[in-house]
């Protein structure tokens, strides 16, 4: 997913090898959205670090976990805007 470079994420949590970014949007008229981008880091056969959004059965209770994290951390925003 290609971000504009001045556009900073909101926040980003991570478990291990996962990291969620969130991103704050904006719609045409002016309201607030937020989307959310999970990768696993890997080192690949020259070990050099890779991402990908392929997961593992024993990746995803922490995908659901960061999910959980992400979705109150946006519904917290949300009321405090």
């Amino acid at each position: 997913m290609a971000k504009s470079t001045t556009n900073k994420p909101k926040f980003e949590i991570r478990d291990g090898r996962i990291k969620l970014t969130c991103w704050e949007n904006k719609t045409s008229d002016d309201k607030t959205f937020h989307s959310v981008e999970l990768v696993k880091s890997y080192q690949d056969g020259k070990e050099e670090w890779q991402t990908t959004t392929s997961l593992s059965g024993t990746d995803l209770l922490k995908a659901q976990n960061l999910y959980a994290q992400a979705y109150n951390k946006i519904n917290e925003m949300a009321a405090n805007a």
